[in-house]
């Protein structure tokens, strides 16, 4: 017998002859897979411990058919299935991933699941002659999917396994054949893998958290009529739960569905509307509906067109909340609510449960059945969503929708209307109002950002009529004076005239307002403003006497926490007259350090450097917080203005900026305003802040420093007298 002695090389593989014309290969995984070598009566491989390694290529050379050697050491390395690896596209648009090591999975890119029911199963390949390996896609190999189901009758608990086989047949490297099918690859492992995450993404148990209402929670999911679905059904108390049966008409569970035994058997239509059972609309009056009694007035069942518009304007998503399955639905809007699919029950038990959405509307059918009137529900699994009619005895879900309050005599003109200044007017249908100005430059409430309002007509008690010429919207607010002292708010209201042209425009003041948005953009809108608007702020780390907060200014300069003389963020701190490092009760024109210097003579004194800045003997920060801290200069000042946000808000009672640097962190500085010899000066209206430098001009009889000044609406340097009291924010020394 012709025999062929290699040496092989071991990080690739171990290759022996087990007969004539077939060569065995041992993967360094331990798996074996055998080739046929024509030719040869025999070939072997060895690696002993002292054998010299040959390259791939003169091993290969020795062999007497190189191209089948090649051949079979490429697969053995690469896998059995690599020259098939890749993703086909079957007729039904699903994919068929293959692997090169034989792991395949099946994805429906449509959503309309085969198998299983769910978008992603896996599959094994088992032909006769695998496990050794023989050849591959011949005419004896096969695809098995193996899957549960629960068929038509079954209980929920007895689902059955069941397994699908297809005649797989290789064509070549870019082609198979699945039970006749030619199928083309579609496209690279990478790019399937990118398309089978985005997909898979869309099927996600993920759900909108609802909100409250009476006895259960509401989804709004972006409906032309608004209509609000409830996030689970009744008689469960999460997602995921079946909740209790009913037949239609009934609002009370019971175990046995029989055609026998129900409520509405023997009543035609007439008879039925006759009862008081449904409305002239053939949908179930309140006292009949399991969604009322059960839930309360605040809710009901959908009638038959609420669900048609839940399947035109929704999508529906096949997928499961551990062991429940059942279809996400997702609004127009994104929210997103899931209806388990519990099936339903009649005669013989259960029906499709976990294979099919089946749910009760409120709407008595326009047909009839030999023995009975039928009702119409919505049905909905893996392939379809549609609404059918059904016989009334069947148990079934019931998912509610909200029931909201009537409308208040402001409904008509319930909308957003914005003013020439750009602020927005937000009239609620019961009378409710709020101002929100959208660039933070607020009117009323001492510039808040949002105000409420309240409209007073004539005729508004007895609602006779709205927006006449005699009715007005009043606001009312509080304000500072001018020389108030803080403790001395003043409360104000204006009126304006209010007056329809109609439904779209309004008049406030003989001003045409037009509606802007709806109020559901409006209440987005609103909290997106007002959540700039919140005083949220960086906690600062600890130097020296102080606290620092980084705000990622270029120059990397580090600012307070909060002011000299305080002890947290919201307090206004103590008082100083520029120059001076101790707080007093008065601040006069009579009464100042420097008030006789002019800026040569405080700069031969030491009081000001060759910058004009204050030294650190006339510097308050440095004096009372020690040498970690020192008063910024106007050009420190102006760094922060052409560097960060500034947002006007309030912590409890205390006004202010919210300053945000270029890095996100934040900073509050209270507007403690100024005290002159009138007393306070703009308390709570404005951020009034001493800088170290000395103006670079002079008033008739002294010279002005300069100061950082921020209100509501700019936020700017400037000169002032400096026997005026000003708070002071020190920036840090760093070493």
């Amino acid at each position: 017998m012709k025999k062929i002695s290699l040496i092989g090389i071991a990080s690739a593989a171990v290759a022996g002859a087990m007969a004539s014309g077939q060569l065995f290969l041992v993967t360094k995984d331990g798996r074996s897979i055998a080739y046929q070598i024509d030719n040869v009566d025999s070939v072997t491989f060895s690696t002993p411990a002292n054998a010299e390694i040959q390259s791939l290529d003169d091993l290969i050379k020795k062999a007497s058919r190189a191209d089948s050697l090649q051949k079979a050491l490429s697969k053995c390395q690469s896998g059995p299935f690599a020259e098939y690896a890749g993703v086909y596209r079957l007729p039904d648009n699903s994919l068929l991933c293959i692997y090169e090591d034989g792991k395949a999975e099946w994805l429906n890119d449509l959503g309309k699941g085969t198998t299983d029911n769910i978008l992603r199963v896996n599959v094994t390949f088992m032909g006769a002659d695998y496990d050794p390996a023989a050849s591959i896609f011949e005419d004896n190999d096969t695809m098995r999917v193996s899957y549960k189901y629960n068929a038509w009758y079954t209980s929920p608990y007895d689902a059955k396994t069941y397994t699908s086989t297809y005649n797989m047949e290789a064509l070549d490297g870019e082609r198979i054949k699945i039970d006749g099918n030619i199928c083309s690859k579609a496209m690279s492992l990478d790019q399937y893998k990118t398309l089978r995450d985005s997909v898979l993404a869309m099927y996600e148990p993920v759900f909108t958290e609802g909100e409250k209402h009476g006895n259960g929670y509401v989804v709004d999911l972006g409906l032309p009529s608004g209509l609000k679905w409830a996030t689970w059904n009744i008689g469960a108390s999460k997602v995921d739960d079946y909740g209790s049966y009913y037949t239609w008409a009934e609002v009370k569970t019971k175990n046995e569905f029989s055609v026998e035994d129900y409520f509405t058997k023997s009543l035609s239509m007439q008879q039925q509307k006759e009862a008081g059972i449904i409305d002239s609309l053939r949908n179930l009056t309140s006292k009949y509906d399991a969604a009322t009694v059960n839930w309360g007035e605040e809710w009901r069942m959908p009638n038959s067109k609420e669900y048609e518009e839940l399947i035109k304007n929704c999508k529906f998503y096949w997928t499961r909340l551990g062991t429940t399955y059942g279809m996400k639905v997702v609004g127009p809007n994104g929210n997103k609510i899931f209806l388990p699919a519990g099936g339903m029950i009649g005669d013989d038990g259960y029906y499709q449960f976990n294979q099919e959405c089946i749910y009760w509307t409120s709407t008595l059918s326009n047909g009839s059945y030999s023995s009975h009137v039928p009702a119409e529900h919505f049905w909905s699994h893996y392939q379809t969503t549609s609404r059918n009619q059904s016989n009334p005895y069947y148990g079934k879900s019931i998912r509610a929708v909200a029931v909201e309050p009537e409308p208040g005599p402001y409904a008509k003109y319930a909308g957003v209307y914005r003013l020439s200044d750009k602020s927005l007017l937000c009239i609620y249908e019961d009378g409710k109002a709020e101002w929100l100005n959208d660039l933070g430059k607020g009117r009323a409430d001492n510039n808040m950002v949002k105000v409420d309002v309240t409209f007073k007509g004539a005729d508004y008690d007895s609602l006779a009529t709205i927006f006449n010429a005699n009715d007005t919207l009043r606001v009312s607010y509080k304000w500072h004076g001018w020389y108030l002292s803080p403790s001395e708010d003043k409360e104000y209201t204006s009126t304006l005239t209010l007056e329809a042209l109609d439904n779209d425009r309004i008049k406030i003041g003989g001003e045409t307002c037009k509606k802007a948005m709806s109020l559901a953009q409006y209440e987005s809108f609103r909290d997106s403003v007002l959540t700039v608007y919140e005083p949220v702020f960086t906690e600062g780390e600890k130097h020296g006497k102080g606290y620092m907060v980084d705000l990622g200014l270029p120059s990397g300069l580090k600012w307070a926490s909060w002011n000299i003389g305080a002890s947290k963020v919201n307090e206004y701190g103590s008082y100083y007259t520029w120059g001076e490092v101790k707080t007093k009760e008065t601040f006069s024109s009579d009464d100042y350090f420097t008030r006789t210097l002019s800026g040569e003579e405080q700069k031969a004194a030491g009081i000001i450097d060759n910058q004009r800045n204050l030294t650190s003997q006339y510097d308050a920060a440095t004096v009372n917080w020690g040498e970690d801290w020192r008063m910024p200069s106007r050009k420190e000042y102006v760094e922060l203005i052409e560097n960060c946000k500034f947002y006007w808000t309030r912590i409890d009672n205390i006004y202010g900026m919210k300053v945000v640097g270029p890095n996100g962190n934040k900073i509050f500085l209270p507007a403690g305003g100024s005290i002159g010899e009138n007393g306070y000066y703009m308390f709570n209206l404005e951020c009034i802040y001493w800088t170290s430098s000395l103006y670079n001009g002079s008033y008739s009889s002294h010279v002005p420093a300069e100061y950082f000044w921020s209100h509501y609406i700019t936020t700017s340097w400037n000169q002032s007298n400096p026997y005026y009291g000003e708070l002071i924010r020190a920036v840090a020394v760093e070493k």
